[in-house]
């Protein structure tokens, strides 16, 4: 558990492990709560990051979605090109 501190205030934020999901909450006045929650699979192939943005103001929530798959092994031996 933290205070943050961002544009126009500040807000607690918690985080720490919810079971297989590793979770960051942000809760500040008159703010939205911004939940972030982080997922391997159970093969280890993809990382699942979750966003959820309610409240605030006008009392939206917003609930976005990524995931991202591992690179094939033979991807770590490539350079980038100039």
């Amino acid at each position: 558990r933290s205070a943050v501190s961002f544009a126009g205030g500040v807000a607690d934020q918690r985080s720490g492990w919810h079971g297989k999901e590793y979770v960051i909450e942000t809760r500040g006045e008159n703010r939205p709560t911004v939940i972030e929650r982080f997922a391997l699979s159970a093969d280890h192939r993809q990382l699942t990051v979750s966003l959820k943005i309610e409240g605030g103001v006008r009392n939206r929530k917003i609930e976005l979605k990524r995931v991202y798959e591992a690179a094939p092994a033979s991807a770590a031996t490539l350079t980038p090109s100039t």
